[in-house]
């Protein structure tokens, strides 16, 4: 979703503007109708537990059990595009290809990725140089810029332009780790076993109950990372459910840095319209903001009604061998239960 099309059609319902020709909406309504967007909206929704976003599964390595989850910020300099279907490993395999009489080491999966974007088509002057479409991202004064790609596993991978297949100029950046800006975490189970771990507040992780603990965790909020700290006894990888939140991808040294894409599930769309024309009417005084208000608390409603969650229906058998096998601890085969096996301790 673009955000002028968000607030180009807000403005619209709301009764700010009387046209829907973008051209007609006046500049000063799009920045302001963006900033509310940006800067009231989205912050709202991301803190509201009862709308149902998009769930990943982040796999994170604790080292003196602390993992600091971090995204790049808005003044990052290299245009990042999306997340690949690859994960790091295989988007970083090297591959030998023949170039005038010798093996150059390549870079072949990025090549295939660059032009399955339409960025790029196919090798340039040497296997490790791609030619440019016209839909490489350029600099206000026509230069190449240089990018980045998320792979699927969240490893943050920076190609520069001109040396796009060169495995000894592609590198992974070790400071970010996760594709967007983690507002809170849902889960955390342990990758050996699926253990699930129990949050603590800082407090408790003090304690004298829970300061041996393997299967706890707590969370520290700073202003440019999510950071997690686990059990000093905690060892291995861990499985960390993080919630998507919505947010605006743009580059701020554009002509409109108001403008960018609102990266949000479909169904938000009519929600967060309705929402900003409210807004939009109340700050310019229109007749409509009781209407718009109405509309929203509806499109909000079907929010609530529309969860990707389904609840599974109780098993009352399972529950009653999971309660009956309690304090045995590790469980193999069938213990006269048809759930043998699984961690119950």
């Amino acid at each position: 979703m673009q955000v002028m099309d968000i607030v180009n059609r807000a403005a619209l319902q709301s009764g700010v503007v009387p046209s829907f020709n973008p051209d007609e909406v006046p500049e000063d309504v799009q920045a302001r109708g963006a900033d509310i967007l940006r800067f009231e909206i989205i912050p709202c929704i991301n803190c509201d537990r009862q709308l149902d976003v998009t769930e990943v599964i982040h796999r994170a390595c604790p080292k003196n059990g602390v993992v600091d989850l971090r995204t790049t910020p808005d003044n990052y300099r290299r245009r990042i595009y999306g997340s690949c279907p690859m994960t790091k490993a295989e988007l970083l395999k090297v591959e030998n290809v023949s170039y005038q009489g010798a093996e150059v080491p390549c870079l072949v999966n990025v090549r295939v990725l660059l032009d399955s974007y339409g960025i790029t088509d196919g090798f340039g002057n040497s296997p490790t140089e791609l030619n440019h479409t016209e839909y490489w991202d350029t600099d206000q004064f026509g230069n190449p810029r240089n990018i980045a790609v998320w792979t699927d596993d969240h490893f943050l991978v920076e190609i520069d332009s001109g040396h796009e297949c060169d495995p000894d100029v592609t590198k992974v950046n070790p400071l970010y780790n996760v594709p967007f800006t983690p507002m809170r975490v849902d889960e955390i189970y342990r990758e050996c076993d699926g253990a699930a771990l129990k949050y603590i507040h800082a407090g408790e992780f003090v304690s004298t109950e829970f300061r041996y603990a393997q299967l706890v965790f707590m969370t520290e909020d700073y202003p440019d990372r999510l950071r997690l700290r686990f059990g000093r006894n905690y060892s291995g990888e861990a499985l960390v459910i993080l919630p998507v939140p919505v947010r605006i991808i743009n580059q701020f040294d554009e002509p409109r840095p108001w403008e960018g894409e609102l990266v949000a599930p479909e169904k938000f769309r009519s929600f967060i319209t309705l929402t900003l024309a409210y807004r939009l009417a109340v700050e310019y005084g229109i007749a409509s903001a009781e209407a718009m208000d109405k509309l929203a608390a509806k499109a909000y409603n079907f929010l609530l009604k529309n969860p990707s969650k389904h609840e599974h229906p109780q098993d009352v058998t399972r529950k009653i061998s999971e309660y009956l096998a309690r304090g045995r601890g590790w469980r193999v085969g069938n213990t006269n239960s048809a759930y043998g096996g699984g961690f119950n301790g």
